[in-house]
């Protein structure tokens, strides 16, 4: 995390101007970009460039936040990222989710969401759990 300038926190709450990971999701859906289409640059949303990225799909909408309470004082307010991954996954399911997050990983505009979900996912995970995504990072960010 530290050769790719990240703060651990930075994933969780909003610092320093950055946004949570939870927070660039959110915004990720509203974001428009320049795409090549038809051998023309066009301006379209971002999310409908990845409609079909089935990584994206199964990340939650929205957030949930977790308060941390000292003393009847609030201490720190953390923002998550909620996944719906079901126990029995298949190895056919999970290829798509680790070629939806290669995709992600390739694309300039998501490329750096991508590397964060990376070290988001290494620290919420587990092998076990609906909450794993680490299992799905592709070989070659790794």
């Amino acid at each position: 995390m530290k050769n790719a300038n990240i703060n651990p926190m930075s994933l969780f709450k909003d610092l320093d101007g950055s946004l949570s990971l939870a927070h660039e999701l959110a915004a990720l859906k509203i974001r428009s970009i320049r795409h090549k289409e038809n051998g023309k640059v066009r301006l379209r949303k971002l999310m409908d460039v990845f409609k079909n990225n089935e990584l994206l799909k199964i990340l939650h909408d929205g957030h949930a936040q977790e308060e941390y309470s000292e003393t009847d004082k609030l201490v720190e307010i953390f923002d998550f990222i909620k996944v719906h991954i079901p126990f029995t996954d298949d190895t056919k399911k999970a290829d798509i989710y680790i070629s939806a997050w290669r995709e992600l990983y390739e694309n300039e505009y998501t490329k750096d969401f991508a590397v964060k979900l990376m070290f988001y996912s290494l620290l919420t995970s587990n092998d076990e759990g609906g909450n794993n995504l680490f299992k799905y990072v592709p070989f070659e960010m790794l």
